[in-house]
């Protein structure tokens, strides 16, 4: 080998390494934006999990509030319910109350009138005996008048 085929295959090696540099450097870059371009594709992913996250939380919150504001209103509703329910007890309590109280009274009042009938009637009888003993007075003062009286006139006579 002659030094020009020694410097052709230099240059053949030189070149080969020259062009397998260009190769690998461009392969490299291709490596480089495939991995810029991975590298944004899991950033987009990552934003969207993100997005996706705040959403669900939102979301969580949002069922949260309409639990509790359920929780509140069924808490209220159950409150006015024992509230009614109370009210009406103690209602019929004074309705039985009440109703006592009258037939208390009624009765009260039947034995009150029959007592009053019974001293009406006791003073009526006793009037009456009064009346018929002075009746019977009476009669016998006027007997003893017509007795005197006959006597009189039979002493007279």
């Amino acid at each position: 080998m002659d030094e020009n085929g020694e410097v052709e295959y230099m240059e053949n090696g030189a070149t080969k390494k020259l062009v397998g540099s260009r190769i690998a450097r461009k392969q490299a870059e291709d490596d480089v934006k495939l991995l810029a371009n991975r590298i944004a594709l899991l950033k987009m992913e990552e934003q969207k999990a993100w997005k996706k996250i705040e959403e669900t939380k939102k979301k969580a919150k949002d069922i949260m509030s309409v639990k509790q504001r359920n929780q509140e209103q069924m808490r209220i509703k159950e409150q006015r319910r024992r509230e009614k329910e109370l009210e009406e007890r103690m209602l019929l309590e004074r309705n039985k109350n009440m109703k006592l109280n009258i037939k208390e009274t009624i009765q009260l009042t039947k034995e009150q009138l029959l007592k009053k009938q019974f001293e009406e009637a006791e003073r009526i009888k006793m009037e009456k005996r009064e009346q018929a003993e002075l009746v019977n007075m009476q009669k016998q003062q006027e007997q003893l008048k017509a007795a005197s009286i006959k006597q009189m006139v039979r002493n007279q006579q």
